[in-house]
């Protein structure tokens, strides 16, 4: 059987948790979906050649038990991480060195992951369009992220929505192409961050409802993108 074939035969098999840690994967291009739903499975994966797989959305969708460490993995070729551990209730494994830099899509890559604040910091973003719900649901994660390079992001709505621990400085970030921030930090109950800096940058016709409700911002207003100057941003803005 293709490998190819054999992974797809594995999505949603509640109960599964068979030692696969030896298997030779490295013809496969997709992993979508590989181990959807796998509630049970908790196997060491890291010698698992993926140098050629291109997507691994949904990859770990629902995997409620796996924690396995993947910092071994070559994802040189991979272009989407869309739900790659959504809702991966336990894992904390250490995805540090993966290259990110052809991924595209990383929308709600850990929503829910109750368990993630694992170290992204140099994960290459630049080719990413997409960040919406990334980490929604994400309650314990507040890693810094504050060198990502976001300049092609044009969705960042509920990015960090419900997520209870984060309060990293995103000020430095370029959001100049984004056009939705909808609820961005929404429910986000430690962000207080001053991002004011972002009202020179932002365009002038975006979605910006919600962005900063139920937070302890100084602010909880959604920015006005016509005043001078935008804002507020968490902060009230002061006048350049």
């Amino acid at each position: 059987m293709p490998a190819d074939n054999l992974i797809s035969g594995l999505t949603d098999v509640v109960t599964f948790n068979g030692d696969v840690s030896m298997w030779d994967v490295s013809g496969v291009t997709s992993m979508q979906e590989v181990f959807h739903g796998a509630k049970a499975f908790n196997v060491p994966l890291n010698n698992w050649v993926v140098s050629r797989v291109t997507s691994l959305a949904a990859a770990f969708s629902g995997a409620n038990a796996f924690n396995s460490d993947l910092d071994s993995w070559d994802t040189s070729s991979v272009t989407t991480l869309a739900g790659t551990f959504n809702y991966a209730n336990s894992f904390n494994g250490d995805i540090s060195t993966w290259d990110t830099s052809k991924v595209t899509d990383m929308s709600s890559l850990f929503v829910g992951c109750s368990s993630f604040n694992g170290d992204v910091s140099s994960w290459d973003t630049s080719s990413v369009t997409t960040m919406k719900r990334m980490f929604m649901f994400c309650t314990v994660f507040n890693s810094d992220i504050s060198g990502w390079d976001v300049r092609q992001v044009t969705a960042m709505d509920n990015a960090f929505r419900w997520n209870e621990a984060f309060n990293a400085d995103l000020s430095s970030w370029d959001i100049s192409a984004v056009t939705n921030y909808g609820s961005m930090f929404n429910g986000a109950t430690m962000f207080n961050q001053d991002l004011c800096g972002w009202g020179d940058k932002v365009a002038g016709s975006i979605s910006s409802s919600g962005m900063f409700f139920g937070t302890p911002c100084p602010s909880t207003a959604s920015p006005e993108l016509t005043a001078s100057p935008k804002g507020p941003f968490c902060h009230a803005c002061p006048p350049p």
